[in-house]
């Protein structure tokens, strides 16, 4: 599944490809895999968070780590100026008619980058 990766390791905003774990019913990101640091701070957190655009809602699921030990992430640091943020943040978009995750267009770039500087 398409995701987006603010990672410390690069200056640019990217799509990445994420493994996904599926049961009858939804869709899990194995989210481990794309984000770095997991020996300096090896739990990852969560939020949904739900982006109002021209009367539509769209949500998206944010996986991140904030940790004063791992790099400084230059990509947050550019789209939110005077913001400190050390360690990557993983926005993958939530499903309407599917449980979990779906891949994320193009159009949701910008929508998670709002998402993100929120």
């Amino acid at each position: 599944v398409r995701a987006r990766l603010y990672s410390v390791s690069s200056t640019r905003l990217a799509f990445i490809p994420v493994l996904t774990r599926k049961t009858q019913h939804q869709r899990f990101p194995i989210v481990e895999e794309a984000i770095s640091g997991m020996r300096t701070q090896p739990c990852i957190h969560d939020v949904v968070v739900t982006v109002r655009q021209a009367g539509c809602l769209y949500r998206f699921h944010l996986f991140f780590k904030n940790h004063c030990l791992l790099p400084f992430n230059p990509t947050v640091s550019a789209l939110v100026p005077g913001r400190q943020w050390n360690g990557d943040i993983l926005v993958m978009r939530v499903g309407v008619a599917v449980l979990g995750v779906v891949n994320m267009r193009g159009d949701d770039a910008r929508l998670a980058d709002f998402a993100v500087r929120q």
